[in-house]
């Protein structure tokens, strides 16, 4: 090998180790900037978290500030309705606020209504009629002295912390003038968190228990004159409507609507939908008919008041109603004349309805004086085949409040007058019950 050919050959040997050199710099930079970018991004991803957090924590504190707001600024406004109320109920005995909170419009596509009421110690009732209900609400509270402080604070509550509530609802607030709100301002020093729903009640102590009476029929008629829609459909608060019952309701409606004769508007003038009603000691929360049955069958559920007044449910015929074709939509099942002492749940006309009897008080006859004034006004009961409510528990007859069979015995006789009343306002009609 000559001297030139040696030294390009040691020439060569070095370039190449110096590229092998050269390469392994550059993989070893590369680990190092991958490591130093990762590194970065954890520290970006930690930087990012931490103010998402403090996002968070801003949303908590404006909610809180919000809460704090709703206290401030509304609660005035709220207690000074109650304090200096305008509207008293037909016998002079009831002051009634209206509305008190509502954001439900005055204007409403809606059919179909529910109309209730109770007192604050169970409108928690009202978060599972909602979650099942997707229409108008009208319910009327009622209190008294102190007890108006929770009542209050109650309705705010579930105005306020509960969406469905406060999109659907309309509160209205009744007191005895004998018994009107006081110490309404202490609720100015009242915490309202929407976390605690669980804790929200003091105890479910029956509306009946109290020294006052409870005014059943005053309050269903406050709930009736300021509901919103042509049909209302009056329960109890701690009753469930069956799946899509109002918008079934409102097809079923339009259907009868487009296809109606002068003669069928006059006969549905004086026409009820009933509304079978249920118990269920199911954990459930809606109910379709085809699960109603699987829970009947399974004796989770039974037909309403069962054991407790048989005879006052036994004209809706059941088993009759739970043979029905099988349909997809509502329609009438079949037309039943009333008979002593059925007191079935109904939808109705909103128009013309003849409103409850106010002097019911307590427990006993307080509905089916109702009822039979619509038997005597000529009024005819469809049932519906579809349409349900369900009562969470069973009634047994060892639970009610002490004083049940005295007020019962009294509303008898307050009944009797009653009977005695429709007669003369219903001269010309060959009725009675």
């Amino acid at each position: 090998m000559g001297l030139e050919a040696m030294i390009w050959s040691h020439y060569g040997k070095a370039v190449l180790l110096l590229l092998v050199i050269v390469v392994i710099l550059q993989a070893y930079h590369m680990s190092k900037l991958m490591k130093y970018h990762d590194r970065k991004k954890a520290e970006f991803n930690a930087v990012d978290n931490f103010h998402e957090e403090k996002k968070s924590d801003k949303k908590v504190e404006k909610n809180l500030r919000a809460a704090h707001s709703i206290k401030q600024n509304n609660l005035l406004k709220y207690i000074e309705k109650l304090e200096n109320p305008h509207v008293m109920d037909s016998s002079g005995t009831y002051m009634i606020i209206p509305d008190i909170l509502s954001t439900v419009t005055e204007e409403s596509n809606e059919t179909l209504s529910i109309c209730t009421q109770t007192t604050a110690n169970n409108l928690h009732y009202l978060k599972d009629v909602t979650e099942t209900w997707h229409g108008p609400v009208s319910v009327t509270v009622f209190t008294h002295s102190y007890d108006a402080v929770f009542a209050l604070y109650s309705v705010v509550y579930m105005h306020n912390c509960l969406e469905k509530v406060q999109t659907m609802v309309r509160f209205h607030i009744a007191f005895p003038i004998s018994n009107p709100p006081v110490n309404l301002k202490t609720i100015t020093n009242m915490e309202m968190h929407c976390d605690n729903f669980e804790s929200f009640t003091y105890g479910n102590k029956n509306n009946y228990e109290n020294e006052i009476p409870y005014p059943h029929n005053v309050l269903r008629n406050i709930a009736v004159t300021y509901s919103i829609t042509p049909y209302i459909l009056i329960i109890d608060i701690d009753m469930i409507p069956s799946k899509d019952l109002n918008a079934h309701f409102s097809q079923f409606s339009n259907r009868k609507q487009s296809s109606v004769t002068k003669e069928d508007k006059n006969m549905e003038e004086k026409l009820v939908y009933v509304v079978p009603a249920f118990e269920s000691k199911s954990s459930s929360r809606v109910y379709d008919k085809q699960f109603l049955i699987n829970e009947w069958d399974l004796q989770n559920v039974r037909s309403f008041y069962q054991n407790v007044c048989w005879k006052c449910q036994k004209v809706t015929d059941y088993d009759r109603w739970r043979g029905l074709p099988s349909l997809p939509f509502f329609d009438v099942g079949y037309v039943l004349e009333w008979e002593d002492p059925w007191e079935p749940f109904y939808i109705a006309r909103k128009q013309n309805l003849p409103l409850y009897d106010g002097r019911f008080k307590q427990y006993g006859f307080n509905r089916i004086s109702q009822i039979c004034e619509l038997h005597i006004a000529g009024y005819q009961f469809a049932v519906l085949n579809n349409a349900f409510l369900v009562h969470r528990g069973f009634k047994e007859p060892g639970k009610f409040h002490s004083k049940k069979d005295e007020e019962n015995d009294k509303n008898r006789e307050l009944f009797r007058l009653f009977k005695e009343e429709l007669k003369e306002r219903y001269p010309s009609l060959n009725r009675q019950c």
